[in-house]
């Protein structure tokens, strides 16, 4: 397992979405706590130029996954075309935006690849040396805290 976070990045059709910055800048926090790389994969079906500008702004390693199938959002082609990735890659962690998008994908992902999908983190952070998770459950009325496996999946609140 590479200690690499890798990025799912939010498209619309070839365009990134907002939360993806989100999700790159949370990833690089992580990074700068301890030895890990952040690799951001994009998911587009013709046009990869925003790959080519994460890479640019972010400093980021960038996997262009472009493929016709991903034109449109459906988790079964966008999972196995995913999954082949990271398969690939073997990152410690995935990080995917808690949209209507991710919430969708990231079950599929972690079930492609046998991991965990932890869903709706609030907050990431290394403690001891390890990545930790807090999500409130029960209407917030409880706190979880965890400890995501290698290579689990986990979709993160935007904001």
């Amino acid at each position: 397992m590479d200690r690499t976070i890798a990025v799912i990045a939010e498209t619309a059709g070839d365009d990134l979405r907002p939360v993806t910055w989100e999700m790159i800048t949370l990833a690089l926090s992580l990074r700068h706590d301890g030895p890990a790389g952040v690799t951001v994969i994009v998911p587009v079906a013709r046009d990869a130029s925003c790959a080519g500008h994460i890479a640019r702004t972010a400093g980021v390693t960038v996997i262009a996954a472009e493929n016709p199938a991903l034109e449109h959002y459906n988790p079964e082609p966008w999972g196995q075309i995913l999954h082949d990735i990271l398969t690939g890659l073997r990152p410690s962690l995935v990080l995917a935006a808690h949209t209507p998008a991710g919430y969708d994908l990231a079950p599929v992902l972690a079930a492609r690849m046998g991991v965990d999908c932890l869903t709706a983190v609030e907050s990431l952070r290394i403690e001891n040396g390890l990545i930790k998770t807090t999500r409130a459950l029960a209407g917030g009325k409880l706190i979880m805290e965890t400890a995501p496996g290698a290579g689990d999946v986990v979709t993160v609140l935007p904001g």
